[in-house]
């Protein structure tokens, strides 16, 4: 049985003199229709009896923060306006008190039907799933920080699921702590408020860890790396006082312990992960935009496959959609004619349609963990080709036959190290994107070619010189070669540290 309405009574002044009071009227059980629960209050499910809508009833009472207020946090959302973002429509603050003399203030926030992420996570989803959701995450977070806005407490909890056209769009929700990005942060901006699993590093010290010793709109990204590592291997990256770990633990984890197991990821997500996961937020990934780019270029490769499923799917009326699809028969008799209709299955919620399909097993963080190679086969190639040529010249004698010293035995490895160098640049054309140690591993791969080539030819040439004794090491490019080879290689650790950063557009 639902309880008496709830009035609530705002008055708001009009013109210089003239006041007017509003009543808008929000029904709900207080018992039933609590949906969430807070360290600020408690959210119900209420309809606008003056709209004839379902809103979002959060009330905050009790003991808040000093420095928090309820008005500030409406200023602060209520001019947002995205469909990532659970929009704010009022806030209010009632004239009776509790029963220890606090004031109750309450906001009106929209309704999202489809519960949480922390909810969600808790069934396996496909990669593509994922994708959908965490692409709406990110363009939550790039209105937000285009806004100059800090969300600081992005976890799961706070990005809501709401159904609509049977697609399922991911809302960030709760700015109680959020900051608005100023041109100095004092140590005071980054007091330790939110929840302890999902924070960045500058957020226990700002001095060691922020950006020039500021907030910066990347600290939302740690959070967002923190939620993905955990929606695919079923544990945060630094544990979680819900699963047993102190807070001191927990912040101690990650301030001081590196990522592991980023294997049991799939990419783009474990590249984003990785990115998003950077102690010292100077060096982490700055812009959303940027993690927005790898989802859609992952995204490029598949547009050959058929579109986007919807992630869930209202019950179906067979009868209904049996009729529809016989008329389209009759109007279009070239349309197959077995068609198949699934039952409708009753069950007491939503189910994700493609729940079986492709899921992403969720990793035991108690399994052992098995060997792999973090060599993928791009960096294998260059590898090769330098111990090929290594080979090729000290070898030459067993390869080519005779002492290894005079003919054309000393020519051969030139032309095969020549052809490996073709080889490395094929591989480096072939490859989209090179990252990481890529840059490095191939110029020392070629460093390597350029020597013995150069060896090779040398001796050759000086060779056919009757008379004449070569001697390799006192020749000017043997000399030379050192100081070249220290300016390849910090090319290549410049070019290592800007693959690093992607374009924004």
């Amino acid at each position: 049985m639902k309880a008496s309405p709830k009035i609530l009574n705002l008055s708001f002044q009009k013109g210089p003199v003239n006041m007017m009071t509003v009543k808008k009227t929000y029904e709900f059980d207080p018992k039933q229709d609590l949906i969430g629960r807070g360290g600020f209050g408690s959210v119900y499910r209420a309809r606008d009896l003056n709209l004839g809508i379902e809103v979002a009833i959060k009330k905050y009472s009790g003991q808040l923060p000093a420095k928090y207020s309820l008005f500030e946090e409406i200023k602060r959302a209520i001019q947002l306006n995205h469909p990532n973002l659970i929009r704010y429509y009022d806030a209010y603050e009632l004239e009776e008190t509790n029963a220890f003399g606090d004031k109750i203030q309450v906001g009106v926030l929209e309704y999202a039907n489809g519960g949480d992420l922390y909810q969600f996570m808790q069934k396996k989803h496909s990669p593509e799933v994922w994708a959908h959701i965490f692409e709406g995450i990110m363009l939550g977070l790039q209105y937000l920080h285009s806004n100059d806005i800090i969300h600081r407490d992005l976890k799961p909890e706070n990005v809501l699921l709401h159904h609509h056209n049977e697609q399922l769009i991911p809302k960030i929700a709760d700015f109680g702590i959020s900051k608005v990005l100023e041109k100095s942060s004092t140590p005071s901006s980054s007091l330790i408020i939110g929840t302890i699993a999902y924070m960045a590093p500058e957020q226990f010290s700002l001095s060691k860890y922020g950006n020039n010793g500021q907030l910066h709109t990347n600290l939302d990204l740690w959070s967002l790396g923190t939620i993905m590592y955990e929606a695919f291997t079923g544990s945060a990256p630094f544990g979680k006082t819900e699963q047993g770990v102190s807070r001191n633990e927990v912040m101690r984890n990650i301030l001081d312990k590196d990522v592991d197991g980023l294997d049991r990821i799939p990419e783009p997500f474990r590249e984003i992960v990785r990115r998003c996961l950077v102690k010292n937020a100077t060096d982490r990934i700055q812009r959303v935009d940027e993690l927005l780019w790898l989802l859609e270029e992952h995204n490029e490769s598949r547009k050959s496959k058929a579109a986007y499923k919807p992630v869930f799917k209202e019950p179906l009326n067979t009868a209904v959609l049996r009729e529809k699809v016989n008329q389209l028969q009759k109007e279009n008799p070239a349309l197959t004619e077995s068609v198949h209709l699934e039952p409708e299955v009753p069950r007491s919620r939503p189910i994700p349609e493609d729940q079986l399909e492709e899921a992403q097993v969720a990793a035991n963080p108690t399994t052992t963990k098995k060997s792999k190679s973090s060599l993928s086969p791009a960096m294998i190639i260059p590898i090769l080709t330098a111990i090929i040529g290594f080979a090729g010249w000290n070898m030459r004698a067993n390869l080519f036959g005779g002492d290894g010293r005079v003919g054309e035995m000393l020519l051969y490895p030139g032309i095969i190290c020549a052809l490996l160098m073709l080889v490395n640049v094929i591989s480096i054309l072939l490859r989209k994107n090179k990252q990481g140690f890529e840059w490095l591993i191939y110029t020392f791969s070629f460093l390597v070619l350029v020597y013995f080539f150069g060896q090779s030819i040398l001796t050759y040439q000086y060779a056919n010189i009757p008379g004449f004794v070569f001697d390799f090491a006192n020749h000017s490019f043997a000399k030379l070669f050192p100081f070249m080879a220290a300016l390849a290689m910090l090319g290549a650790t410049a070019m290592t540290y800007m693959s690093r950063k992607r374009p924004t557009n």
